[in-house]
């Protein structure tokens, strides 16, 4: 597994190639540089055998030769708009405030302690919410960062859930509820969380009943299960926005 990055956006950590967040799906500029140079690479690769083409091939290969320009002139595009992210996204990080940070922990690190300590979940949540605003990045190195986040989750599905009996949700909670669903199903295979018995047996019973939710609210049959599951597999046990999307789309329609 390749090194892990934290989204600016969600604060979900998943693979630095990977081009986009995929829990939120905002892009993350080092992957999405890292899949637009390589396809670049392959458009040189393709014009040189362009060159290398034998004079009795000319005829045919020079009528691929405008796709191969066009498909340049649109990477290039690709490249320069990465770049340019790129750019903002530093200029965003060269302000950070490591001392603003610093103090930020002092302050908040024992309160977060105490309630963990205490099992006043919902009181960590509340209070980490409220003193993080728009920033959460100052709390991604507390210790019970993975136990926050997941007990987060834990409370997004819970309070949509509880509401999907009583209403009729928006067609982006309805994939945020999927989601939220797949994400503690999958908890226990992601071996990036780092929690301890203590956490386990607090988010169990939200599993549990995730579980539940996944396979009666649905109506999944098992091969959309596993095709679901497999593709979770394959991006390190995270479930993407995409594949959520596409599912609870087709399920509204039908």
């Amino acid at each position: 597994m390749g090194k892990m990055v934290v989204c600016d956006s969600c604060g979900a950590e998943f693979e630095e190639n990977l081009a986009k967040c995929p829990y939120c799906g905002s892009m993350n500029v080092k992957g999405a540089e890292r899949e637009y140079m390589e396809k670049l690479e392959d458009v040189q690769d393709d014009m040189e055998e362009l060159e290398d083409a034998p004079l009795d091939e000319l005829n045919d290969t020079v009528k691929k030769q405008g796709r191969f320009l066009l498909k340049v002139f649109l990477v290039v595009l690709a490249v320069v708009g990465i770049l340019a992210l790129a750019f903002f996204f530093m200029e965003r990080r060269y302000q950070w405030d490591p001392k603003a940070e610093y103090a930020w922990q002092q302050e908040y690190y024992p309160r977060l302690n105490q309630l963990y300590e205490e099992g006043d979940y919902d009181g960590m949540v509340d209070l980490a919410m409220e003193a993080m605003g728009e920033d959460n990045a100052a709390i991604w190195k507390w210790e019970h960062y993975d136990f926050y986040e997941a007990y987060f989750n834990c409370r997004d599905f819970d309070e949509m859930h509880n509401r999907l009996g009583k209403e009729k949700l928006l067609n982006s909670e309805y994939i945020l509820l999927f989601q939220e669903e797949w994400r503690l199903v999958l908890l226990e295979e992601n071996d990036q969380v780092k929690l301890t018995d203590r956490d386990w047996e607090v988010l169990r019973p939200y599993i549990e009943r995730a579980g539940e939710a996944l396979s009666s609210d649905w109506g999944m049959s098992e091969e959309e299960y596993e095709k679901l599951w497999n593709l979770a597999k394959e991006n390190y046990y995270i479930m993407s926005y995409e594949d959520c999307r596409d599912f609870v789309e087709q399920w509204l329609k039908e």
